[in-house]
């Protein structure tokens, strides 16, 4: 049976923990076998049929697959029902030398990140054999359930990580992950002193959510969103006739569409204050610019000549609430960062300014901001906020001063294939002996 599997040559494996399960569909090859089995043979199963990935999977997480990630797993057919005989049939390549990889994924990966297990197994299969252990966060270290030996390269989104997963991996050059920048789940000190590279991929979300910002900006400026619900709710319009802001508002004007009671009309007229200019900021601030708009910036951490590449003018956080028709906040949730826009800073924003909350609400008095937004005194524009989900209740809710989304700034398809691209780029260049 061995030898009839061997020669069919096998790109992925599937390992289970305790059930044998054959599944067919198609000419590849697909071959499981028992998780027992699967430590002493690993290297042997690498030697044999020179598979690209090998999948571990435990049975229980297979049970919980839907449907469409089962088929997703229907390779082929041979299932080796004594893998105990699998070294007999050995060739003389045994000390095969060749770049192995981990992806540890957890079994409901897809709900969170689509597109992201197809791409990081296309890219990591290209450098070299690339196991994948599918296994909840909360599960047997990593160490206990596939061997780590020749690993060199491990991209971490799921399964527990220990210190003692980084001593049993002795060729290990580096890990990839997102944490969100939190640094949750990955043992940094072990890392750094054998002088690993972390990977962390938050950044791939950047450009998604600078542009989820942007668009919120310029919906809250010609007040996008409220006309398609109008236009949606079956409202007649184009009534040049009665006025379209109400009593001691503007009169009506003839296809005027903005609502002068609060900043409006081309974003390119406008002061723009940013607040932090990391990946997300200085994105918002140079595309401002480019609109024609003057951009001041609040970031200790930016250098002067960065700022002066980026023509963004330096200011302290008070100079940019006193002076700022729109600020956008794209601060991410450290310590030091909490309530950085304040109640006292919130108070001293114009009358009708745009406030545009994006990464996290961590840096805003949401509170102080409420009260501003409901007295009709600022608008507001946000991808996330302090409670989440938001409340039905919420005053933010169904407001004509405020636009609104519920936190998907960030995830498109293609942040999520950027985050596959940007671990596996920098696991070549750390193979390449260049810094990630």
């Amino acid at each position: 049976m061995a030898a009839a599997v061997a020669d069919t040559q096998p790109r992925r494996i599937y390992c289970f923990h305790q059930a044998i399960i054959p599944i067919s569909d198609g000419d590849n090859c697909l071959f499981f076998i028992v998780r027992e089995a699967f430590d002493k043979m690993s290297r042997h199963l690498r030697v044999l049929f020179r598979p690209s990935v090998i999948d571990v999977v435990n049975d229980y997480v297979f049970r919980e697959l839907s449907m469409q990630q089962r088929r997703m797993r229907r390779y082929g057919e041979a299932c080796l029902s004594h893998p105990q005989t699998l070294p007999n049939a050995l060739r003389q390549d045994e000390n095969m030398s060749t770049h192995q990889f981990l992806f540890v994924r957890t079994p409901d990966l897809e709900r969170s990140w689509p597109f992201l297990h197809e791409q990081m197994v296309k890219r990591l299969e290209a450098l070299g054999v690339t196991t994948v252990l599918n296994t909840p966060y909360r599960s047997a270290p990593i160490h206990e359930q596939v061997p780590l030996a020749d690993v060199i390269g491990i991209s971490h989104f799921g399964g527990s990580l220990t210190e003692a997963c980084i001593a049993a991996a002795p060729n290990l050059k580096v890990l990839g992950t997102m944490t969100d920048n939190t640094g949750h789940g990955i043992p940094f000190a072990a890392l750094q002193a054998r002088g690993i590279p972390v990977i962390e991929s938050t950044r791939a979300w950047a450009q998604s959510v600078a542009e989820c910002a942007f668009g919120l900006a310029l919906a809250s400026l010609r007040r996008t969103a409220q006309w398609h619900k109008r236009l949606a709710d079956g409202e007649r319009l184009w009534d040049w006739e009665n006025p379209i802001w109400g009593p001691q508002k503007l009169p009506v004007a003839h296809q005027f569409c903005d609502d002068p009671g609060f900043v409006n009309g081309d974003l390119g007229t406008k002061r723009i204050g940013v607040i932090a200019l990391g990946q997300i900021g200085r994105k918002i601030a140079q595309w401002c610019r480019a609109f024609g708009a003057h951009v001041m910036g609040y970031d200790p951490f930016v250098s002067e000549t960065l700022l002066q590449a980026w023509d963004i003018q330096r200011v302290e956080m008070d100079e940019l609430v006193d002076t700022s028709d729109i600020v956008f906040v794209a601060v991410p949730p450290t310590p030091s960062a909490r309530h950085l826009l304040n109640r006292e800073r919130l108070y001293r924003l114009r009358k009708g300014a745009l406030v545009v909350v994006i990464t996290r609400a961590h840096a805003v008095d949401m509170d102080a901001l409420r009260e501003r937004i409901v007295a009709d005194e600022l608008a507001g524009a946000f991808d996330v906020y302090d409670t989440e989900p938001l409340p039905l209740e919420d005053p933010l809710r169904n407001r004509d001063n405020v636009v609104h989304t519920p936190h998907i700034a960030g995830r498109t398809i293609d942040s999520n294939l950027r985050v596959a691209d940007m671990i596996v780029d920098d696991f070549v260049r750390v193979l390449n002996g260049e810094p990630p």
